[in-house]
């Protein structure tokens, strides 16, 4: 029986991250540049566009997000704007990102692995979240939440995937993206320390004082 191919997903992810001039951790993956031909419209802007309703491009995928092969060779991500989950309406469009870059063409329970996959390591690389644990003693799921374009429950469950896995291997991709990465985590590190060391004087401060309750 064939299997996910996981390391297939994850270079596909990190590969197409290098690409990009990131700014910020929690981005927005509408605004990459593909070397695929891929193109992503809400469905209420695209049937306006051909002059349809809305309803008849309502698809069942994450968040009615799913993906339409048109004729000039283009693939079209649509989805629905309407969502007022903003983080899991993204992650359905990575998830259909995933699909194309992994250039599946049937709908299977490997394909969907594998497109979650993917989007789990283009939202928050697994060699960041190591980096960030490696620098703070750990790595929580507010942590990834704060930083990243994903939702609390999906961020959870990168938690759970780092935890359930035995050993790591950073292999070139991973390091170069790391040296990518790196000022932006570095922004985070220092200011979570900071807020401690903060935290940490406020709560001395309120111990060392008697406090007298009037009667």
């Amino acid at each position: 029986m064939d299997t996910p191919d996981f390391d297939a997903a994850k270079c596909a992810a990190v590969s197409l991250l290098l690409q990009q001039p990131i700014t910020e951790l929690n981005f927005d993956v509408r605004k990459f540049h593909f070397n695929r031909k891929i193109l992503i419209d809400s469905i209420q802007r695209y049937s306006q566009i051909v002059n349809r309703k809305p309803s008849e491009f309502m698809g069942d995928g994450i968040e009615g997000t799913y993906n339409v092969n048109l004729s000039n060779g283009y693939s079209l991500i649509l989805y629905d704007d309407s969502c007022p989950n903003t983080r899991r309406k993204h992650w359905g469009i990575v998830h259909e990102i995933g699909h194309i870059y992994r250039e599946h063409t049937e709908d299977s329970r490997n394909n969907e692995i594998e497109a979650h996959f993917f989007a789990a390591e283009l939202v928050a690389p697994e060699v960041a979240l190591l980096y960030l644990a490696e620098k703070l003693g750990t790595v929580t799921v507010d942590d990834i939440y704060q930083l990243f374009n994903i939702s609390y429950e999906a961020a959870y469950k990168r938690i759970r995937t780092l935890h359930n896995k035995h050993f790591y291997d950073a292999n070139p991709l991973d390091r170069e993206l790391l040296y990518k990465l790196k000022p932006l985590l570095n922004q985070y590190i220092e200011r979570k320390q900071t807020n401690k060391k903060h935290f940490t004087y406020i709560t001395n401060s309120v111990q060392k004082q008697s406090i007298v309750i009037p009667f």
